[in-house]
């Protein structure tokens, strides 16, 4: 397969349809990105350097088309760049998500909103909103950063950004997840650990981190705002840290997961929230290997859930040891992957996806990714400690994973200019702005306390 003609169309695969079905108004299954730069970006050039990156990453110039019962991506080039500029007298607020019309408009836009600071400096915020069906959060920074870096060399008159090949076989086979009958074998002990989470997945009932009268009441609550925090350690604190982390053989990863379940646990306990059931963290795997070094931005993940009971949760080196084990046996054995056969299952026997986007019950109390640091992904030249782009200069990014009904919040954590930076989106129709701030407040405290 060599060209974009002979690519589309192309059907979507089970864990991109997923989530056409797991998308609603008031939860809409997005990720939104806040990059935030000194200086003015004419949206010109962000435009040329657009036309370069969706032909590098032939999802992002695709529209869904549906027939019968199939979704296929279907190529798309007549239509517009979803790009507008906004001029403000003052820093715009983060907007709410946007559902997007999945099967009449591409599944994503940019917005560059230009305004001065308080000491009359040019600023540039760009708002990044893409839909889940049209990649994973990996494969969102792979494109943003791809655009990062044209930016830069348009601008600097190289055009060795137009030079790339595309893997079409590997994009083709985006949603196959091929393993010998070795490895099979090798991980069939292991399996009765994915079965047993799957059923605690449909049957346990978790806590939210604060309580939910109605669900159902929730998904027709209107989000009035985009409930966002940052939580970022300063450089000496991130790298003691990691520091603390190697003298005890762990990762920063598998501390601030259990972090988060203790925090969680003893917040609800010193509220007065009465729990009887235990705590579930999703957490998503990176599926991408050495022959997806060309693959362009897609989905590649796959998910798995932790589920912890309160006892459990009390014991914080027995957690801590559990997450770490389990952490490293869905890596090895490739159990991730086993939630993209459950699809399957659930497409061949019952015709449809939406059994799995339930919005009846809790699903997780929270979900927690890493995705690691991003001035490598970038590959900017460094600046007074920003990042050099073109005519702008870098000094922030905000990454907000999508929630969904009934998840009180997603976490993602990655590192930028030596800190560690936490953004947390939490659901603002759930939780008020106080209760938010106190959690997030008593939580920042036992990061940081890690960090002495």
């Amino acid at each position: 397969m060599n060209s974009n003609q002979n690519f589309f169309p192309n059907q979507l695969t089970l864990w991109e349809e997923f989530f056409l079905q797991d998308d609603f108004e008031n939860y809409p299954a997005n990720f939104m990105t806040r990059i935030r730069c000194i200086g003015r970006l004419s949206i010109d050039l962000v435009r040329e350097s657009l036309q370069v990156c969706v032909a590098k990453h032939p999802l992002f110039n695709a529209t869904i088309e549906k027939k019968g019962r199939t979704f296929s991506w279907v190529n798309s080039t007549d239509e517009p760049l979803p790009l507008r500029e906004f001029e403000s007298d003052i820093e715009s607020p983060i907007p709410p998500n946007k559902k997007f019309k999945t099967t009449e408009e591409r599944l994503w836009n940019i917005e560059l909103h230009h305004f001065q600071d308080a000491n009359g400096e040019n600023r540039t915020d760009i708002f990044i909103q893409l839909h889940h069906t049209l990649c994973d959060g990996l494969g969102a920074i792979q494109f943003l950063s791809d655009v990062a870096n044209s930016i830069h060399k348009l601008y600097n008159k190289d055009e060795s950004c137009r030079e790339f090949e595309i893997d079409f076989e590997a994009l083709k086979n985006r949603g196959k997840f091929p393993q010998s009958w070795s490895e099979f074998f090798k991980a069939l002990p292991l399996y009765y650990k994915t079965i047993l989470a799957s059923f605690k997945l449909i049957f346990l009932k978790v806590d939210p981190l604060v309580p939910v009268a109605s669900l159902p009441e929730l998904l027709e609550t209107k989000k009035e705002k985009l409930g966002y925090r940052k939580i970022a350690l300063t450089i000496s604190e991130s790298s003691r840290l990691r520091r603390n982390c190697r003298k005890q053989d762990t990762t920063v990863n598998s501390v601030v997961a259990t972090e988060l379940f203790q925090s969680v646990a003893q917040w609800k306990a010193s509220q007065g929230h009465e729990s009887t059931n235990g705590l579930r963290m999703v957490m998503p795997f990176n599926e991408r290997n050495l022959k997806d070094r060309k693959l362009s931005a897609c989905n590649r993940v796959s998910v798995s859930p932790f589920t912890q009971s309160l006892k459990n949760i009390a014991d914080r080196e027995g957690l801590l040891g559990r997450i770490e084990y389990v952490v490293r046996i869905v890596k090895k054995a490739k159990l991730g992957v086993n939630f993209h056969r459950g699809l399957w299952v659930c497409k061949t026997f019952f015709g449809s996806l939406k059994r799995l986007a339930r919005t009846d019950r809790i699903g997780a109390t929270f979900m927690f990714s890493n995705v690691g640091n991003l001035n490598g992904h970038l590959q900017l030249p460094f600046e007074k400690s920003s990042m050099r782009c073109g005519p702008i200069l870098i000094d922030d990014i905000d990454l907000i994973p999508p929630v969904r009904v009934g998840t009180s919040f997603a976490l993602t954590i990655h590192e930028f200019y030596g800190e560690s930076r936490l953004g947390v989106h939490y659901d603002s129709a759930m939780m008020t702005d106080d209760q938010a701030n106190h959690f997030f407040d008593y939580f920042e405290d036992r990061l940081k306390k890690l960090a002495e």
